[in-house]
């Protein structure tokens, strides 16, 4: 484990830095409203990410952590360099995320989470990291958070790119996993524009024109999980954060996401996040 530590945090809230172990491992990271980037940049480091576990990470990796993501159980096995870079959803809505690609790459990362940088697209990410980490510290003038977010905003842009880069080379060296990859972003590019009102597989199947069947089988082959699970999953965020930011009513809510009554709604967020909406709205607001 390494001896430095260095943590960081931009006083708006809207940005995180971390960087070493102990830092970055001392205890579960559960950002719930967060978008994180974990930079390997040496030794390796394994942990559990949801419930993949014992998933490892080396020198070259970066881990892409869309908000609600558990990484827990950090086991230090080579003196792992590690870098943080964290972007609150609030802040990243305004900009990055209207860029649909994004989110929906952001999405893929939810079930594939690790990816290898090449060494060019290394010392771009370290670089990125170097300047944001170097602003951090500087005399915070009357812009210094508008910069600090831009240069959130580019990185995580050319991150985002670098994987879409990546996700193109493996559909191009199998074209049947191609086609499957295909049909898989494009399911989570529809996700990622749904207003949530229609939850159901057929729903989705039907604007991409193919059977909820064989949309069902594909999702479980790419991502290991049910099209259903994807669907309610990515519900359960949206609605979450309508709960956690909005100024609206639980029955506006409910309303607003088509549940024909608000005990119907109440007993959908009890099964999903195990508490009552006005408990969930309760324990998430800070």
């Amino acid at each position: 484990m390494q001896n430095s530590k260095t943590e960081l945090q931009h006083t708006s809230g809207d940005i995180i830095i971390r960087e070493g172990t102990r830092s970055i491992c001392s205890k579960q990271i559960c950002m719930q409203d967060m978008m994180i980037i974990l930079l390997c940049d040496g030794g390796s480091i394994t942990l559990d990410i949801n419930q993949n576990k014992g998933q490892t990470i080396s020198e070259g990796d970066i881990l892409i952590c869309p908000p609600g993501v558990v990484l827990d159980n950090f086991r230090d096995d080579n003196n792992a360099d590690l870098k943080l870079l964290g972007m609150r959803y609030s802040a990243a809505n305004q900009s990055v995320l209207r860029a649909s690609n994004i989110w929906s790459i952001m999405i893929y990362a939810r079930n594939n989470p690790v990816f290898h940088l090449d060494q060019k697209m290394l010392e771009l990410t370290r670089a990125y990291y170097c300047v944001i980490k170097m602003k951090y510290v500087t005399f915070r003038d009357n812009y210094y958070g508008e910069i600090m977010t831009l240069l959130m905003q580019c990185a995580f842009f050319e991150i985002s790119l670098i994987v879409s880069m990546q996700i193109g080379q493996q559909q191009a060296q199998n074209p049947d996993q191609g086609r499957q990859e295909y049909i898989f972003r494009k399911f989570t590019e529809l996700m990622a524009q749904s207003d949530f009102r229609d939850r159901t597989v057929a729903h989705y199947a039907e604007i991409m024109c193919i059977s909820p069947k064989y949309l069902s089988s594909v999702v479980k082959a790419v991502s290991g999980k049910t099209a259903l699970d994807m669907i309610l999953d990515n519900a359960t965020e949206v609605i979450g954060r309508e709960l956690q930011y909005s100024s609206k009513s639980i029955k506006e809510i409910a309303d607003e996401f088509n549940f024909p009554n608000i005990s119907c709604f109440g007993k959908f967020i009890k099964s999903r996040t195990g508490m009552s909406p006005r408990k969930y709205r309760h324990k998430t607001v800070k």
